[in-house]
């Protein structure tokens, strides 16, 4: 079967395609052998552009203060990608900030992705970098106003070419084959016409096996993508799993953190056996419930790597020295002493013979003091409220509820309804065990993500 691909450059007023805007698109259709047709406009962000971009594209607000805006050439983008396969220079970022336009006004943007960054890499080993512009230069190619999409696009469309013709894509991986890119490395029970009908957006998958239970799970940005690169690898592992997979099921989440959280719920619940081996690296170590020396009650700081089966989790962290350092905090605020923090022997300890040391037996309220601590080291959040983010459409929003300071449960609400009343809320929302992975969770993707707000209630 013979492709057309929809080979595209956009540029953008900053790096984010949840808070920045495309000023400018550039498409050349392309057969695989040669150009087409090509398509380019200026595009109204709607906002101005930073001063810095400007310095870089050459485009001002006065350039675009007249051109259409996105939904206004949103049908003309479809047309022109339509039974296409889509190309980039560093796709993700192109593709991403197009699905995002699609997306606000209310349409599912779902295209097959190729990236020449990463074809490069492949069909041009040995290079220093993989930029566009080392490319071109590498190459000889002429780009006169680089960092302008259709100029761009046009120089992108001509590497294109030469990865088709090199001896990698020719020998191992010939790129216009349709068979080399889906039906060979699917598994025997998976139909293409399967994968092609799940999109490529935010969410969560699942394989499963001939009884129907879940063998892995795992979460991506773009599902579709993802799931083909699972049966693309030649490894062990990647046999076995296709050899095992029946079925395939996906979950369309609308945003990141909800993928996030979903995968690790539902990895906690079903135990998938391809994910056994996938301890959360950024999660290495943890505070455990069960304790050494003369305090078997008193947590301690673990790898979570060498955990043991009858320990409990009650947080986890991506450093040892993070996890003493909030274990020792945690300590301090319940009045815990420091021969009791350190496990250190008592007879060192200045208050010991001062007569306030809170370890002594003859002082009753130790156990209660860790018993207070490990209550608060479970309950992982610091306020209870609600995770508010995008939805699976436009009509409705992501929810996630922080109750007693642990996190309840999760689920989409219309934009129409409000926070206060908290019965009808939790109606909307599916109730999942809380577990000291959540917390860190969130809080990493709140520190580097601004699409989900955390609203405090009451």
């Amino acid at each position: 079967m013979k492709h057309t691909f929809a080979i595209i450059d956009i540029e953008t007023t900053g790096g984010s395609a949840r808070m920045d805007k495309i000023t400018e698109i550039g498409i050349v259709l392309h057969d695989g052998h040669q150009i087409i047709k090509t398509f380019s406009t200026l595009i109204n962000p709607e906002r101005s552009i930073p001063p810095f971009i400007t310095g870089i594209t050459g485009i001002t607000d006065s350039m675009v203060a007249g051109a259409p805006k996105f939904y206004e050439i949103a049908k003309e983008v479809i047309e022109w990608t339509e039974s296409s396969i889509f190309v980039a220079h560093n796709a993700r970022f192109d593709y991403g900030f197009i699905a995002e336009e699609f997306r606000q006004l209310g349409y599912l943007f779902s295209k097959k992705t190729l990236c020449t960054v990463q074809m490069s890499r492949r069909a041009f080993p040995g290079l220093k970098s993989y930029s566009l512009g080392n490319l071109v230069k590498h190459f000889g190619i002429k780009l006169d106003n680089h960092h302008r999409a259709l100029d761009d696009a046009r120089a992108t469309s001509e590497i294109f070419e030469k990865i088709v013709k090199s001896d990698y894509y020719t020998r191992v991986n010939p790129i216009l084959s349709k068979s080399s890119m889906t039906e060979q490395k699917l598994p025997a029970h998976i139909d293409a016409k399967i994968l092609d009908a799940i999109p490529d957006c935010c969410g969560v998958y699942y394989f499963l096996d001939e009884a129907g239970d879940f063998i892995y799970i795992g979460k991506s940005n773009q599902l579709r993508r993802r799931v083909y690169e699972h049966f693309s690898d030649n490894t062990e592992r990647s046999a076995k799993l296709a050899h095992a997979v029946n079925k395939i099921e996906y979950t369309v989440t609308g945003n990141e953190l909800a993928a996030l959280l979903l995968e690790s719920a539902e990895i906690k619940q079903y135990n998938p056996s391809f994910n056994k081996a996938q301890r959360r690296k950024e999660f290495k170590f943890a505070i455990c419930q069960n304790g050494t020396f003369d305090n078997p009650e008193m947590p301690v700081v673990s790898s979570l790597l060498k955990v043991k089966e009858n320990q409990e989790l009650l947080k986890v962290f991506s450093t040892q020295d993070a996890a003493k350092k909030y274990l020792e905090f945690i300590q301090r605020e319940c009045g815990l002493c420091a021969c009791v923090r350190n496990q250190l022997n008592q007879n060192s300890c200045i208050h010991l013979r001062l007569g306030t040391c809170k370890a002594q037996e003859e002082l009753p309220d130790v156990q209660d003091l860790i018993t207070q601590m490990v209550t608060l080291l479970r309950r992982g959040f610091e306020k209870d409220g609600i995770l508010v983010g995008p939805g699976r459409d436009t009509e409705e929003q992501f929810v996630a509820v922080i109750q007693k300071k642990q996190f309840l449960g999760m689920g989409y609400i219309s934009k129409d309804l409000g926070f206060n009343n908290e019965t009808e809320l939790l109606d909307h929302i599916r109730i999942y065990a809380h577990h000291p992975e959540i917390p860190a969770i969130v809080r990493n993707y709140l520190k580097d993500h601004h699409d989900v707000k955390f609203v405090t209630m009451g």
